[in-house]
């Protein structure tokens, strides 16, 4: 398995997985800090801006993810 330099970060964006080629479309965003995630799940991408965090921080469990928009580069 190659080595993803990206950690589970506040603002990350990661790949969920129940094991070996288990990945699908299931991903979650890390709230805060997560660092016993290393190594287990992989980050694919990062909230970038203040304004993307303020978003962030007005989630709450059961809200509905309406609409994303990404940029090319982590």
């Amino acid at each position: 398995m190659a080595h993803n330099p990206n950690k589970h970060k506040r603002g990350s964006i990661s790949m969920a997985h129940a094991g070996r080629d288990t990945g699908g479309s299931q991903f979650f965003l890390c709230f805060v800090d997560l660092p016993h995630l290393d190594g287990e799940h992989t980050v694919f991408g990062k909230i970038t801006n203040a304004e993307g965090l303020n978003v962030l921080d007005k989630i709450k469990q059961g809200d509905m993810i309406e609409s994303v928009v990404f940029s090319p580069s982590l």
